[in-house]
């Protein structure tokens, strides 16, 4: 073979196991963190009168409660649940526990045959007491990513407001993308481990953050049949005839107490 021709062939094999080498690389980024969620790498950046600096108020949120839906979860972890601490790992060896007091309610309606369905209701706002601070933790997006007997993973995206509570002032504000692994602990408790990435106001990467944390049942299931003007129970039914699942619609009549949330 011509010296020039065997150069030649030996810079379009090179060239070749680059780009392979490449593609490889790429994939190996793209995989999955776990049940098929991708890694979130870009977000938006938060609206100005909720970014850092700004006196909060709740009229800058986002209209609540707007989008609908359901979806099916274990009966375990069904009911009103309150955090008081959580747990970060921060490097290798160190971690960190942290007042972190929320309460989170799972389950909101219950069908004929008493499995436990979730509404989606997102934009919602979960508040988180630290001490000093309030973090109003709120969710644009909520997805069901796997709902087994033993292991509830969901993911949430959305924004992360902390407001000082004397003076109402945002002192940081960013976005999130959390993935949450929900399992039963010890003595009817839940176990959550989750990964939170994390976003500065303008929308760029942080880093991610491991957390866990214990959380003890406040109050048993109960159906929530209406809250903040909205219907829950009549969705629900709508929801079960308009997906070929009238049998499963509940014969009980709907709950007008006081609010049950």
């Amino acid at each position: 073979m011509p010296k020039c021709d065997k150069t030649i062939s030996i810079l379009i094999v090179s060239t070749l196991l680059l780009l392979s080498r490449c593609a490889f690389l790429r994939a190996a980024c793209a995989q999955p963190l776990q049940a098929g969620i991708e890694q979130t790498d870009a977000i938006g950046p938060v609206s100005p009168p909720l970014q850092a600096g700004a006196t909060f108020d709740e009229r800058n949120l986002p209209a609540m409660h707007t989008r609908t839906g359901w979806y099916l979860i274990p009966t375990w972890c069904a009911g009103l649940w309150h955090r008081e601490t959580q747990t970060d790992k921060l490097g290798f060896l160190r971690t960190v526990t942290h007042t972190s007091r929320r309460d989170r309610l799972r389950g909101y309606q219950v069908d004929r045959f008493g499995r436990i369905w979730q509404a989606h209701d997102e934009p919602n706002v979960v508040i988180v007491d630290t001490g000093n601070t309030l973090d109003y933790i709120l969710d644009r997006s909520t997805q069901p990513v796997s709902m087994q007997a033993d292991l509830v993973v969901t993911r949430y995206v959305g924004s992360d407001i902390v407001v000082e509570k004397g003076s109402r002032r945002i002192v940081r504000s960013g976005q999130r993308d959390e993935v949450q692994e929900l399992s039963q602990g010890p003595g009817g408790s839940l176990k959550c481990d989750s990964k939170l990435t994390r976003f500065d106001q303008n929308g760029r990467r942080m880093g991610t953050v491991s957390g866990t944390w214990a959380e003890q049942l406040i109050k048993p299931f109960q159906p929530l049949d209406f809250y903040q003007g909205r219907n829950y129970y009549q969705e629900f039914c709508q929801y079960l005839q308009s997906t070929g699942q009238a049998a499963a619609i509940p014969t009980r009549a709907p709950y007008y107490g006081p609010p049950q949330r």
